[in-house]
Parts: C-alpha cells; structure tokens; sequence
C-alpha cells in the first residue's frame, strides 16, 4: 500500500520553551523504527524537567474548549479550576520553593485526587 505523504518542515527553533506531545507514529521500516526509539529519551528528559505552569495553560484550553462546545457544566469548572490551581501551586513552589508554597502546590493535587477518584 503506497502512502502519499506530503511532509513539510517547519524552523521552531525561535520557541525554546515549546512543549511537543506525540500522539502517534508508525515506522514501516526499520530506520522508522530507529527513529521511533529515539523519542523515548527526549521524550523522558522533557517529562523529567517539568515546566512549570503546563497544567496552567492546559486548563486555559480546556475552558476555552468547553465554552465553544457548550460543555461547561458544574464538574467540568471544578475540573478546570483544579487544574488551574495545581498549574498554579506547582509555578510557585518551583519558582519561590518554602513551606507555603509547597503546601499550596500540594494541597490541589489532593483535592483533586480526592474529588474525581
């Protein structure tokens, strides 16, 4: 089965701090494959480094999608402001790093475990 790919290259190298999510890759070939074990540790190195407020910018979306869609229904605010919470909690305990802060980075994730398990 022949694909037509039309693949395009694009110069992100001005968005240092860009955070990229793979979804999904298929290697037909075994250079493919190569390729696709090589993610692994980029993949873990950006993980391990954590940057600070992703959960932020992650419940900015997920409101932003709910008030288009229509689906910003009580849980889903509380899921949202959780989120925005712990994306808030972790940006101050990785900048300013004291008791406060740490309880404030702590306390959200709690909350949220505790609310949606």
């Amino acid at each position: 089965m022949a694909l037509n790919t039309d693949r395009r290259t694009v110069d992100l190298s001005v968005f240092p701090d860009l955070v990229v999510i793979y979804l999904g890759m298929r290697a037909n070939e075994l250079r493919g494959l190569k390729t696709l074990l090589s993610f692994g540790p980029k993949i873990s190195k950006s993980v391990a480094e954590q940057p600070d407020g992703l959960l932020l910018h992650a419940a900015w979306a997920a409101w932003v999608l709910a008030r288009r869609t229509g689906t910003l229904s009580a849980g889903v605010r509380v899921l949202i402001v959780l989120a925005a919470s712990v994306g808030i909690g972790s940006i101050l305990w990785h900048t300013y790093p004291t008791p406060l802060t740490l309880i404030l980075d702590i306390v959200p994730i709690l909350i949220f475990i505790i609310w949606f398990t």
